[in-house]
Order: structure tokens, then C-alpha cells, then sequence
């Protein structure tokens, strides 16, 4: 691990291009908290227009199922 060290080291240029880098993630990193600031906060599934119905239709599936399971086994 030191002999990658020393390299680093003895490598202006990489030094260079990793500060550049430390930077410009330094900057992205501050955009993003802007950007959060902006953004709408987060909202449940439970908002969405189609929510409600959706779920009503999955209940009544499952009442159709069980109610099918149900004659499947009086059959028998």
C-alpha cells in the first residue's frame, strides 16, 4: 500500500486530477441539496388517483378467489 502511496505522491499530475475530482463531487454534492430543496416532498402510493379503485378491484379479486376455492372444495 505505500509503494501505491509514493506514487501518488511522486505523480503531480494524479494529485491534480484527484483534487479536480474532489471538487467537482464537492459541487455535485451541493446541487443536490438544491435541488432537494426544490423537489416536492415524497408522497404515498395513497395520493395517486387510480389508488382506490385499484385496491377495491384487488379486494374484490380476492373475495372471487376465495368464494372459487371454496365451491372447488364442496365438489370434492
Amino acid at each position: 500500500m505505500q509503494k501505491h502511496a509514493d506514487w501518488f505522491d511522486d505523480n503531480e499530475p494524479a494529485q491534480s486530477r484527484f483534487e479536480e475530482n474532489e471538487e467537482w463531487l464537492e459541487e455535485l454534492e451541493d446541487r443536490i441539496i438544491k435541488l432537494e430543496e426544490l423537489a416536492h416532498p415524497k408522497c404515498g402510493i395513497e395520493s395517486f388517483d387510480g389508488y382506490y379503485p385499484l385496491l377495491n378491484r384487488i379486494e374484490q379479486l380476492e373475495k372471487e378467489i376465495e368464494t372459487l376455492k371454496q365451491s372447488k372444495e364442496n365438489i370434492k
